[in-house]
């Protein structure tokens, strides 16, 4: 009965979220690891690269949050850059509400002859939520004593919503530094249930600035321990975080820390450690809450898994490949 109560009322948050506030985008931790995500001027960075992800947010509280994000892209010395594939899936409140998202990318490249890159991505596809409207527990239901019994008099919901969407976004990298801006949303489509129209029924756009430094740490040619201190600002609606931590790197193992400020108050600490070898790369990370959902003791967990190939068969002498942290 509590937990079925619990559901019900994280589900019932969850509609109104959708029908009435601004509602956001779901985030990685590992941002780099999904880069198509954070920025769709990734897109073909690598000669061939496939990228998985698998967040858990706030496991183990009632209607958590449960996304997975999946992308392939592949550089095209033909078409001037790159392109690339991605699908996006989100479900809250235990798989009441579900957001699926399918985007292709394109990004083209430009040499500047200085050892400075640029590359200019554009996406477009379409997302659709839809709501299981029988696993919704409403006020009007309950009977003292017997719980959710009578049939409730709201309105039911059994459409789907399905809408297009878009997003562009710049890059410049050299050996030594890599920065990068995106849009998201950019048209801020429609995400009502309920057909409205106003504030608080689109999707808001979402802003991304990103950047960091790849320091070396021995003398090496292709150092094999690096510094990386890096940031990510990102801004949505009435939303807005920053991320600033340091990749570390030696050898085949990689180590992360960041620190999450949300506005206005502070949110997580993020821990990572990674491992590579070959063309396989492999992370874990969590998110450890210092805000007052830590009483709670809940943590989000995040696993990535990235296979590249054929990178050092295509590289040319003019084509710099980006240096960019995989995690």
């Amino acid at each position: 009965m509590l937990n079925k109560l619990r559901t019900g009322l994280v589900a019932l948050i969850l509609v109104l979220t959708a029908a009435q506030l601004k509602a956001q985008d779901p985030e990685f931790s590992q941002f780099y690891a999904n880069p198509m995500y954070t920025n769709p001027a990734f897109a073909g960075s690598e000669c061939g690269r496939i990228a998985l992800a698998y967040r858990m947010q706030y496991y183990g509280l009632p209607g958590g949050f449960v996304t997975f994000n999946g992308s392939y892209d592949q550089r095209v010395r033909e078409i001037g850059g790159g392109f690339g594939i991605m699908f996006t899936n989100d479900k809250a409140g235990e798989g009441v509400l579900t957001a699926n998202h399918v985007n292709a990318a394109y990004a083209y490249e430009l040499e500047t002859g200085s050892g400075v890159n640029l590359r200019f991505g554009v996406q477009a596809g379409f997302f659709q939520k839809s709501l299981q409207w029988d696993k919704l527990h409403w006020g009007d239901q309950i009977i003292a004593q017997l719980g959710f019994v009578n049939p409730t008099n709201e309105t039911r919901i059994d459409k789907a919503i399905t809408s297009a969407n878009f997003a562009a976004g710049v890059l410049v990298y050299s050996s030594k530094f890599y920065a990068g801006v995106a849009a998201h949303n950019i048209t801020e489509p429609t995400q009502s249930f309920f057909g409205a129209s106003g504030d608080g029924t689109t999707l808001p756009r979402r802003y991304t600035v990103h950047g960091g430094l790849i320091i070396p740490l021995d003398n090496k040619r292709e150092p094999d321990a690096t510094f990386s201190p890096n940031i990510l600002i990102m801004s949505q609606g009435k939303f807005s975080q920053v991320n600033v931590g340091f990749y570390l790197n030696k050898g085949p193992l990689v180590a992360g820390l960041w620190f999450r400020q949300t506005v206005p108050n502070s949110d997580a600490l993020i821990a990572l450690i990674g491992f590579r070898q070959g063309d396989f790369k492999f992370g874990y990370s969590a998110d450890f809450t210092v805000s007052n959902l830590r009483s709670a003791g809940k943590t989000a967990h995040e696993l990535t898994a990235t296979y590249q190939f054929c990178q050092q068969r295509t590289h040319t002498r003019k084509y710099r490949p980006l240096k960019c942290p995989g995690f």
